[in-house]
C-alpha cells in the first residue's frame, strides 16, 4: 500500500497505529511510502482497520483511514 502527500518538510514522519491506538510502524516520510503490512519488528500485522498519520514540526499532521486485507 502507497501512501503519497505533498506539503510537509524532509522532517515529516509517518505512523500507524492499529485499532486499539497501539504504534504498529513508523518511518521517514518524503512524499511517498511503501507500507507492506509489517511492524516495527518485520512482523506481518493482521488484516483490519489501520490508522496513518503523517506529520512534521510545521504541520498538525493529515490522518487516514487503511484496511488491510
Amino acid at each position: 500500500m502507497t501512501i503519497q502527500g505533498t506539503g510537509f518538510s524532509e522532517a515529516a514522519v509517518l505512523e500507524i497505529f492499529d485499532i486499539m491506538g497501539r504504534k504498529v510502524y513508523i518511518a521517514s516520510f518524503n512524499g511517498s511510502h511503501t507500507w507492506g503490512g509489517f511492524d516495527m519488528n518485520g512482523n506481518q500485522v493482521p488484516c483490519g482497520t489501520y490508522t496513518a498519520l503523517v506529520h512534521d514540526e510545521l504541520s498538525g499532521g493529515v490522518t487516514l483511514r487503511l484496511l488491510r486485507l
